[in-house]
């Protein structure tokens, strides 16, 4: 998995552990505002988005609060259109996101060899820019923090063996993979007295007296 920031630990050693960019971090412990953009026709989706927080919230130490105005959130979610495959799944990948974490595919400690050729002609309406940037492409390591490559995480895709040259082909993840929920704690670690694995807590914005 991939993430963005060195993750001090507590006896000060910096752990090389998931794959991302530092400034896309929170702080353990903050609250990410959530605005439901088009509410009426994006409600149906919020038990999804519940999903996702519920397991997010096992692994990291941070808070998810429901807001009613978009000026007060931090991220916003709107779904164009009843996507495609597993909502869960899509759902989980962008908090994944929303937190700081990167497409593991990008991991400098990635072990795919593309089958370039086939990827350029299964995606022949992209440019080959695109193609560099959003298959090929490494993240440098200088400034990114990773775990070895997983590819049962959560920030993978589902990539048919047609398109790689030396490993089977990469279903797509359907949960948290170990490495996801293990790595996640080093960036978002609980307080001592807190029980690492507690319930998630889906805050609600409270009300000015």
């Amino acid at each position: 998995m991939t993430a963005t920031r060195k993750p001090v630990l507590t006896d000060g050693t910096t752990s090389r552990r998931l794959c991302g960019w530092p400034n896309y971090f929170w702080k353990p412990g903050d609250t990410i505002n959530i605005f439901i953009m088009n509410q009426q026709e994006n409600l149906k989706f919020k038990g999804y988005i519940d999903q996702a927080i519920v397991q997010w919230s096992q692994c990291c130490y941070i808070f998810f609060e429901f807001v009613k105005k978009a000026k007060d959130s931090d991220i916003r979610i709107k779904f164009t259109t009843d996507p495609c495959g597993s909502i869960t799944v899509i759902v989980l990948h962008e908090f994944g996101h929303a937190l700081g974490f990167l497409h593991e595919h990008s991991s400098p400690a990635c072990t795919i060899e593309w089958n370039k050729r086939a990827v350029r002609c299964m995606y022949h309406q992209h440019s080959k820019e695109d193609l560099e940037v959003n298959f090929f492409q490494r993240e440098n390591p200088d400034i990114t923090v990773c775990s070895d490559f997983d590819r049962n995480s959560i920030m993978i895709y589902n990539i048919p063996g047609t398109l790689l040259r030396n490993t089977a082909a990469i279903p797509e993840p359907t949960h948290l993979s170990h490495t996801d929920q293990k790595q996640a704690r080093l960036i978002y670690p609980f307080p001592s007295d807190n029980p690492r694995g507690s319930p998630a807590t889906v805050r609600r914005r409270r009300r000015s007296p």
